[in-house]
């Protein structure tokens, strides 16, 4: 089943309700849709999404369902959903460094060979800041001793440690750069290296 424009615009409306606690939204929700317009909408909305709750409309719900909405949007993710990717991931990572410890980033896109992020652990917490040398991947892969043979091998995910730093190289594609996508790549990293953050970052 795909979600309607009707369906995704009301989900979105839904969503933004919740995320902001606003009355004057919720008042521009009620406006826009009756009580049975909405459970007529909700009713279609939970055949797609059956894990959600309305009333327990947790964040990773919400972030998981805009996620679905976003990708029905667009295809391709812009500067501002890479920053907002990583601003997640490292806000997210943070909670499990030593405290006096912070995740910082830097990143460079390319329309030919994706997007890298370059994670390191510092003192001192910096916003993320964008590095054209990283828009070179191919040259990166190369100081860091990835193989590649052409454009193909960047259609996958990449994930390497070097000299104590973090890299994920993706495609441009946004499905890989949503916030959610970021709350799963954390899940995904800390489990990997649970009981020892040192396997990745080699924090004194």
């Amino acid at each position: 089943m795909t979600l309607s424009k009707q369906e995704v615009e009301f989900l979105h409306d839904l969503l933004r309700c919740i995320e902001t606690l606003d009355a004057e939204c919720r008042g521009l929700f009620r406006e826009k849709y009756s009580p049975e317009k909405e459970e007529e909408l909700w009713s279609r909305v939970k055949d797609e999404y059956p894990h959600l709750k309305k009333e327990e409309f947790l964040l990773y719900d919400v972030m998981r369902a805009e996620h679905d909405i976003l990708i029905t949007e667009r295809s391709l993710a812009t500067k501002e959903d890479i920053v907002k990717y990583i601003v997640e991931f490292t806000d997210s990572f943070n909670l499990f460094l030593e405290e006096g410890f912070y995740l910082n980033a830097e990143w460079g896109t390319s329309q030919t060979f994706g997007t890298t992020v370059q994670f390191s652990v510092s003192e001192k917490k910096e916003p993320p800041r964008y590095n054209e040398e990283l828009e070179d991947f191919p040259s990166l892969a190369q100081n860091v001793g990835i193989a590649y043979q052409g454009e193909d091998d960047f259609k996958e995910d990449i994930w390497c440690e070097y000299e104590d730093k973090l890299y994920i190289h993706k495609t441009n594609d946004l499905k890989g750069w949503t916030e959610f996508s970021a709350l799963e790549d954390t899940r995904k990293l800390i489990h990997e290296t649970i009981g020892d953050i040192r396997m990745v970052f080699y924090v004194d």
